[in-house]
């Protein structure tokens, strides 16, 4: 089981006998609850074909079920053990905008209101995992969700990633970065490079600048040019799914956003903005980039992935016509009892 590399258990687990003994237990109990609901299942089956009625039986089976499985699947804990007051002491000493990463409990920065660059979800976007995957000498290619960090990379800084706090037997390890990019910046320089590996071959290379050079897959419109004018861009509005953002462009250049790129952003001009239509673009392989014009901008970014959008249509749709069937089940029965 353990040569499958379809488990993360330590292979010592599986030459541990109180272990396996565990495992025995917890597999036969399943089997065994599972033969008992197979058996009621078929009773009322073979019930409901002489009392139609009992196929409600059923329905109410399923819903018990869900609800005994919920209750014998909840996880509890103390939530003191999530506290962590020198961590958020420290923090709070140090004000700004970055990221950080714990070890000891990766998702400790949820809980400090803090943004860091692994935790949050059991689950991770597949460009973010091979590019974290990639800066800790890993092949992009085989990267999963679970992640042993071993080193800071100079790319690091790109993600705004600055504290790293390492467990130790003398208490935690502090590590900071260099530097960190802002959350928006304006760049005028980019390259296009369509291949992963190419991408993340370049970014290491002693080529590349994340503060003033961007990498793109495909040529941007409006296309970028050098300025010397003055220029600024700044977060209005932030929530967890949306951004409000106003920007000042002396020529057309490409606004850099420090957060995770997702074919679900989507960027819409508000009052006042010279440009009408807004792409997000992968930046940096990880990243977002938005082409500016020249002018005045201000619009708004937000989360609204396709796969949302049917789903919401999908269950309106599915509402209105389990109401409309029970309304006709009524006024149907209402005709046959007059």
């Amino acid at each position: 089981m353990y040569q499958t590399h379809q488990t993360y258990l330590p292979e010592s687990d599986y030459t541990d006998p109180q272990f396996v003994y565990r495992a025995g237990r917890v597999a036969a109990n399943g089997l065994l609850i599972a033969t008992i609901e197979l058996f009621l299942l078929g009773g009322l089956v073979l019930l409901s074909i002489a009392v139609p009625r009992a196929v409600w039986a059923i329905g109410l089976m399923g819903i018990a079920e869900v609800f005994i499985f919920g209750r014998e699947s909840r996880a509890t804990f103390d939530l003191k053990s999530t506290e962590a007051p020198r961590l958020k002491a420290f923090l709070e000493q140090r004000a700004g905008d970055y990221r950080i990463y714990y070890e000891a409990m990766p998702n400790i920065a949820m809980w400090l209101e803090r943004e860091d660059v692994w935790g949050y979800a059991p689950l991770v976007l597949k460009r973010y995992a091979e590019f974290m995957a990639f800066t800790q000498r890993q092949s992009p290619s085989e990267a999963t969700q679970y992640l042993d960090f071993s080193q800071f990379h100079p790319v690091h800084a790109m993600l705004r990633w600055r504290y790293a706090f390492l467990p130790t037997e003398k208490g935690d390890r502090v590590l900071k970065a260099p530097s960190v990019l802002p959350r928006l910046q304006l760049i005028h320089e980019y390259r296009v490079l369509k291949d992963r590996d190419e991408i993340l071959q370049f970014m290491v290379s002693p080529a590349f600048d994340p503060a003033r050079q961007m990498i793109l897959e495909a040529e941007p419109d409006p296309v970028p040019t050098n300025s010397t004018a003055a220029e600024s861009v700044k977060l209005d509005k932030l929530t967890a799914d949306a951004m409000t953002i106003v920007a000042e462009v002396s020529q057309p250049a490409i606004l850099l956003i420090t957060d995770a790129y997702s074919s679900g952003w989507r960027a819409t001009p508000l009052e006042g903005s010279v440009q009408r239509n807004y792409e997000v673009l992968p930046a940096n392989y990880v990243l977002r980039g938005i082409p500016l014009s020249r002018g005045h901008h201000h619009l708004r970014l937000e989360y609204v992935p396709r796969a949302f959008q049917a789903g919401l249509w999908i269950s309106i749709a599915s509402v209105i016509g389990f109401g409309v069937w029970i309304a006709l089940t009524i006024k149907k029965r209402r005709l046959f009892a007059t």
